[in-house]
């Protein structure tokens, strides 16, 4: 999940993403990122914005997918990672910026 500090609803979503880190624990990582700090180029890479909402992507088989779903009960990002992200169009994962 990439976050901004000031978003309530990324906050809340904290505990069901750690929901989730335990149940998935052995098979997938779960990892937030803040995207004004350290993050920021990597929120670039990804073109997410600053803005005060959650960036949910999940990365499989070096394909990327874009949670766009507004359920985010840990029930329903469990859902998404055993196979309802096949139901959205597959990305490729943007190469890192050059600095040249």
């Amino acid at each position: 999940m990439f976050f901004t500090p000031g978003c309530e609803l990324c906050t809340r979503l904290t505990g069901a993403l750690e929901t989730v880190g335990c149940q998935l624990r052995g098979r997938a990582s779960v990892a937030t990122v803040n995207k004004e700090t350290y993050g920021e180029k990597t929120g670039r890479r990804f073109e997410l914005g600053l803005g005060d909402q959650p960036d949910i992507i999940l990365f499989r088989q070096g394909r990327m997918y874009r949670y766009k779903i507004d359920k985010y009960d840990p029930e329903s990002l469990l859902s998404f990672y055993n196979g309802f992200y096949k139901n959205y169009p597959a990305e490729s994962i943007p190469l890192p910026k050059s600095p040249l």
